[in-house]
């Protein structure tokens, strides 16, 4: 049970801090979320990696014109997949919050401001908790991920600052899928209606990219779709940081779809949080 700071008026920051920890606490006491975004990723890595290691790299090597070791590739590519799939759980629990109640005790909770101000308020901090936790998931299983890629030969050309890097650009890319789920979560009607869309909105995003395999592997006609889709810009910026390549042009398109997504869904869940508050006035 979440304990919030009591006093005539409890401050937005105080809730975020409350809010925050008790996330962090559930992700750890979660065997759930700790197979989404720890285990599974890494298990994936080492299937790919012993299943199309081999063949992706001789196939690299002849008809790409970015030829690099799987490894280089798959890394980052897990990375982010391992951060937006993760995102399930805290849609999950921001759905069931809002399903049991939560919501409704929050918007009696005395916040700092007016009325209005106060009924917000608190789920503003509940969101922003939940944001915030998801930050740090995603740096935890980016460090997990890099350490037992780098088991496997992945390597930084620039050594610890572009790992620091690469770390810093994993948690702001994916982040913002983690906003895709709130956006579902926050105006679903139930918990079986959040995970398929976001499931499916997923899939399409990290699937129809380069990230696991060339661009030229995908047919002529869908190319230009993955070689500017989100998941491959971000991927190829993680790739192109490792492997010592340049990655500015890479990295304003990520960024662009990065801030985007977390613009669009960060306005779907404020209206999807707010819109019960306005139609009680």
């Amino acid at each position: 049970m979440t304990t919030i700071p009591t006093s005539n008026s409890v401050s937005i920051i105080s809730a975020v801090r409350a809010f925050t920890r008790r996330d962090i606490m559930r992700t750890i006491a979660s065997p759930i979320a700790t197979i989404q975004s720890v285990v599974f990723p890494a298990a994936f890595l080492l299937t790919l990696l012993a299943v199309f290691g081999k063949s992706v790299d001789q196939f690299s090597a002849v008809a790409t014109a970015r030829s690099m070791p799987y490894i280089q590739r798959l890394t980052p590519a897990l990375v982010i997949s391992g951060a937006a799939f993760g995102s399930l759980g805290a849609a999950t629990g921001l759905f069931i919050d809002k399903s049991s109640g939560f919501f409704d005790r929050l918007r009696l909770t005395p916040f700092e401001g007016n009325d209005q101000q106060q009924a917000q308020r608190g789920l503003l901090a509940l969101v922003f908790g939940r944001a915030i936790s998801e930050y740090v998931r995603i740096i935890t299983s980016t460090l997990i991920l890099m350490v037992i890629g780098a088991a496997f030969g992945f390597r930084f050309a620039g050594g610890w600052l572009d790992a620091l890097i690469f770390l810093a650009l994993a948690a702001l890319f994916g982040g913002c899928f983690g906003w895709v789920g709130f956006g579902f979560a926050t105006r679903a009607a139930t918990v079986e209606a959040v995970v398929p869309a976001v499931n499916a909105l997923f899939i399409i995003f990290l699937f129809l990219s380069y990230g696991m395999v060339p661009l030229e592997a995908f047919p002529g006609w869908v190319q230009p779709a993955v070689r500017y889709g989100p998941s491959s810009l971000m991927m190829k910026t993680l790739q192109d940081l490792a492997i010592g390549q340049p990655y500015l042009t890479s990295l304003l398109g990520a960024l662009a779809w990065a801030v985007g997504i977390t613009v669009v869904f960060g306005w779907l869940s404020y209206t999807g949080l707010v819109r019960p508050t306005k139609r009680s006035d």
